[in-house]
């Protein structure tokens, strides 16, 4: 079989496929080293914390731009085609799930700050006695007045003469890796049995792959590049882009000298007068950020309008609330789109019954089709992770029927956020949800100080980390390849596992590396490497130790007969959480049966999921122009213009990519030629 572009193909599938495999680990050890050292010892703008991660990208176009023409220019065979691409590109999307806030942006420096904790506060070290937890949980033992020297140097830096405590982090590995591995496999499970469904029965439009397609395309015969790079209308979008972005961020080293484009406005002297000056701050200033204005053009209408119109219904709610109807809040706006979550994850299920059904029977008794054989293996992989975390949360002594509730809370979680970045393509989003806020609607001595524990560390793993979800990235992994057969979405599937349990241990200790022997970034300006993710553990610590005394003071006057008051019972809502978890639940169950009823009808829940949050409170103006610009050249230029423009927008996105990577080799450069340097930030934090 020959190339289209007339090179032939010396290389059998099984070489290729290898061949990718490789090209694939290489792109995720670079990511894997070079992220830590970016985002925190030196303190750089993140790489990888994103679903369009530039880290990536940044690899895969120095594979389409500079190592494939080379390699067909010179006919020698070695060529990566579109399907090697797309295996490459979806083991380094995965690669970036570990470096940040999918994992090891926090665990490392919560573990080590644990121990140093407890040294201080007896409370904390006495919960951690009466639970008693099982195997090696962290570096040091959490005991009050301890000698915590691991944890210790972690947070600071090792003294002159000692080497790094590789041993006292074995146990911990082994201890939380355990965990990791089964919800990995769960969610990767999850993955292989959602993407057939959503992709050829649902017809989500994958935005993101819509991208990674036109990256990852054959080029046509006689040519050296894929049919997008050879657009104009592609290079000089990206090229204002960069531009635009050049002059802005230079003002950062030339203040002075260098003009700027204005990308950012604040308006908030026009909204001083009540009731606007309760305007939430998102409506007052606000910032394009092209990656977003590129990626909602290839949104549906229904998906971006609901995206911007959500965000100013809420700023409404703000200040009506506030204005005419105190005391307003703003926790009330977190059970609505907590009940939204579940109500959206339900009609997900029901859309799907008829494939999770099929893929149960395929497990029971196999099935003759190659779907049948990629469906049975991704049941097992997602039952097994299921148990394995359920058995895992058993031996942590958290209640049965609670973690069993805490896998269904995980499980929600993962499937909501890939439901989002599936229908919206939106690369920056995470799922803002406590699950100790639902756990707490129980009564509190229904709740051990393990199921509390674990229930705000469960949290933190699927929901937290849900700005890299190992369940979004493999199924975007997945439709890289439009042309996969089953058999190869499996071992996509197994090569999604591969690089997560390798990089724990790669990332992990280039982590722990960095964070050894630098107390602060290279910059001076942030103290520990991450800020962030050291305090992780501190608010489920705090919790548990709290929760035991208010056991302990309950069960003391259970024993004197006083009377049990209203706040002895649990902590004190301030309003009706029912009340607003269940109009949350209602308006997004209304939501998706008129979407599914009524073609036309403008609104989807994914606006209410996503309202209120970092993540749309940065996007929504550039999502706006990005579906106004889609809605006027389809009303006034029709399809045929809407599909001249892709290139147009998808060198928005690209643009917007090669000036995040460019910044941030900047600092990297001068770092090297020992200058100071400043942090440039192209894309949210």
């Amino acid at each position: 079989m020959d190339d289209p572009n007339g090179t032939p193909d010396r290389l059998g599938h099984g070489l290729r496929l290898l061949i990718a495999i490789l090209v694939g680990f290489v792109g995720c050890v670079i990511i894997w080293v070079w992220t830590p050292f970016n985002n925190f010892v030196m303190g750089g703008a993140y790489i990888s914390d994103s679903y369009l991660p530039i880290s990536a990208l940044f690899f895969l176009l120095l594979l389409v731009l500079g190592v494939n023409p080379l390699l067909r220019k010179l006919q020698v065979g070695w060529y990566l085609d579109a399907s090697q691409l797309a295996i490459v590109l979806g083991m380094v999307y995965m690669a970036c799930v570990l470096p940040g806030q999918g994992l090891l942006r926090f665990l490392p420096y919560s573990l080590a700050n644990t121990p140093l904790q407890a040294k201080v506060d007896k409370k904390v070290s006495d919960a951690f006695q009466r639970m008693d937890l099982p195997g090696k949980m962290f570096p040091n033992e959490p005991k009050f007045g301890g000698d915590p020297v691991a944890s210790d140097r972690l947070m600071g830096e090792l003294l002159p003469g000692e080497s790094m405590p590789w041993g006292a982090w074995v146990g911990p590995l082994l201890t939380w890796g355990s965990f990791l591995f089964f919800m990995w496999l769960f969610m990767v499970g999850l993955s292989l049995i959602v993407f057939p469904q959503w992709r050829r029965n649902e017809r989500l439009p994958f935005p993101l792959v819509t991208v990674g397609h036109a990256l990852t395309e054959d080029p046509e015969k006689g040519r050296l590049l894929p049919p997008l790079f050879r657009k104009g209308s592609f290079w000089i979008a990206a090229g204002v882009v960069f531009f635009v972005h050049f002059l802005d961020s230079s003002k950062e080293y030339f203040p002075q000298s260098i003009p700027s484009i204005p990308i950012s406005w604040n308006l908030s002297r026009l909204f001083t007068d009540e009731p606007f000056n309760y305007l939430p701050g998102y409506i007052k200033h606000a910032r394009i950020y092209f990656v977003f204005l590129g990626v909602a053009f290839f949104m549906p209408n229904r998906i971006g309008f609901s995206l911007w119109f959500f965000q100013i219904l809420y700023a409404g709610y703000f200040v009506i609330g506030n204005a005419y109807m105190p005391p307003f809040y703003y926790d009330t706006i977190y059970d609505h789109r907590n009940g939204a979550m579940i109500a959206v994850a339900l009609g997900v299920l029901w859309l799907g019954r008829a494939h999770w059904l099929h893929v149960f029977k395929c497990m029971l008794r196999g099935g003759k089709e190659p779907e049948d054989a990629r469906d049975r293996v991704a049941g097992f992989m997602f039952t097994l992770g299921a148990l394995g975390m359920l058995g895992w949360l058993l031996w942590m002594k958290v209640d049965f029927w609670w973690a069993l509730f805490l896998i269904g809370l995980g499980f929600v979680a993962a499937i909501v956020v890939a439901r989002i970045v599936a229908e919206t393509g939106v690369p920056f989003v995470r799922i803002y949800w406590k699950f100790d806020a639902l756990v707490k609607l129980a009564p509190l001595s229904s709740i051990s100080p393990a199921t509390l524990y674990f229930t705000m560390i469960v949290a933190l793993f699927f929901a937290e980390g849900s700005r890299t979800s190992p369940a979004v990235m493999a199924t975007h992994a997945l439709g890289f390849d439009d042309r996969a057969r089953p058999w190869r979405q499996v071992i996509i599937g197994f090569l999604m596992m591969l690089c997560l349990v390798s990089g724990l241990v790669i990332c992990g200790a280039s982590h722990l590396k960095g964070a050894y022997h630098n107390s602060m970034s290279l910059d001076g300006r942030i103290q520990p490497i991450s800020p962030w993710g050291t305090g992780r553990f501190y608010r489920p610590n705090q919790h548990v130790a709290n929760h035991i005394s208010s056991l302990d003071n309950l069960k003391e006057k259970e024993e004197k007969g006083e009377p049990i008051l209203e706040n002895d019972r649990w902590y004190n809502y301030r309003f009706n959480r029912y009340k607003h978890l269940f109009f949350g639940f209602g308006l997004a169950a209304v939501l998706q049966w008129l979407c599914l009823t009524m073609p036309q009808w403008p609104l989807h829940p994914v606006g209410l999921l996503m309202t209120n949050t970092f993540y749309s409170n940065e996007s929504w103006v550039s999502i706006m122009f990005g579906w106004a610009a889609k809605v006027i050249l389809l009303r006034y230029g029709g399809a045929r213009v809407y599909r001249a423009a892709q290139p147009v927008f998808l060198g928005l996105i690209v643009g917007e990519v090669i000036a995040a990577v460019f910044w941030a080799l900047v600092p990297l450069t001068l770092l090297l030629l020992g200058q100071d340097y400043h942090v440039i930030n192209i894309q949210p934090r």
